[in-house]
């Protein structure tokens, strides 16, 4: 494969991969924040009867551990960031099979990734960078439980957008 294009899709990859685990990231969080939230309201609360519902928001947010989960997408996201930085110079086939090597390495840490969560990144990437871009209407239920669910069949039918080639400018900007 020619060093500009291998270096475009490893580039894309790695941009596709920033924004999933931002998205996981803020999912976590949400969760995280809205336990909480819920947890001292009900343990505010005048009535005994809703203490034992803060007792269990409290529970739910300790054995999901959801700000942990939040925290290590954070980092994976932190660490495609710097790989993304290292892609942007021209980079000569022996420079690229060692990020490829580091991108490898990231992933091997990763957990299961959801699929049709990644493939929305890759549309929206596909949006962001992209005049050809084609809307690939996905059913209300499914991108919500995009995050507890893998839709890895569902999301194996969908057409896949190709790597783009824009110039090395675009690549910058986006």
């Amino acid at each position: 494969m020619e060093t500009p294009k291998r270096q475009r899709d490893l580039l894309w990859d790695v941009r596709r991969s920033v924004r999933y685990h931002n998205r996981r990231r803020a999912w976590f969080e949400r969760w995280h924040h809205g336990t909480l939230i819920l947890a001292i309201v009900a343990l505010s609360g005048v009535y005994d009867l809703v203490a034992p519902a803060g007792i269990a928001f409290l529970a739910t947010n300790v054995v999901c551990r959801f700000s942990d989960r939040a925290s290590d997408h954070k980092m994976f996201s932190a660490k495609f960031r710097m790989l993304e930085h290292k892609l942007l110079p021209e980079r000569t086939p022996e420079e690229l099979d060692g990020l490829d090597l580091e991108r490898l390495e990231i992933e091997t840490d990763e957990p299961p990734i959801k699929r049709l969560l990644d493939v929305q990144c890759h549309y929206e990437l596909w949006k962001a960078t992209r005049t050809d871009y084609r809307h690939v209407p996905i059913k209300w239920w499914r991108r919500w439980t995009v995050n507890w669910f893998s839709h890895g069949t569902y999301a194996s039918k969908l057409p896949q957008p190709v790597v783009p080639s824009p110039s090395s400018t675009q690549l910058a900007n986006a």
